[in-house]
């Protein structure tokens, strides 16, 4: 059984290594959280075309005294933004007032706020390209 694990393992770095793509880990925290009902959802996205379309990897954290740490692992490195929001409920969607303004918080990487509109993937985008990579976003 160890033996197997090695291999596996060594094939992973082996096919990492020919690929030559470096990843990365992304910690986001999200603070300010208005209670602990409820669950973060955070979703990265990895391009202009994708930005609040289309997730590349989504993450949910649990909430306690006000905030919530998601990381994400192996990432390659590149461009990225992040979208966030409290779901308070837990439906699995972010709740809207008339069908347009936001009922629950949100939230997005470099603080990026849209105005009458959700914030543009220029405002949020970010670079990954090393080991560790840290984002806090305020609610």
């Amino acid at each position: 059984m160890k033996i197997t694990n090695l291999l596996l393992v060594g094939l992973f770095f082996g096919i990492q290594a020919m690929t030559g793509q470096e990843t990365g880990e992304l910690t986001v925290t999200v603070t300010n959280i208005s209670n602990n009902k409820g669950v973060i959802r955070v979703g990265l996205y990895d391009s202009e075309a994708n930005w609040l379309d289309r997730v590349y990897e989504g993450r949910d954290g649990v909430i306690k005294d006000g905030k919530s740490t998601v990381t994400f692992s192996n990432i390659p490195y590149g461009t990225y933004g992040i979208s966030l929001f409290h779901d308070k409920n837990e439906n699995g969607k972010l709740d809207l007032i008339l069908g347009f303004m936001p009922k629950e918080d949100y939230g997005c990487s470099n603080g990026s706020k849209g105005r009458f509109c959700p914030p543009t993937w220029g405002d949020a985008k970010f670079t990954l390209n090393q080991k560790t990579i840290k984002q806090t976003i305020k609610l």
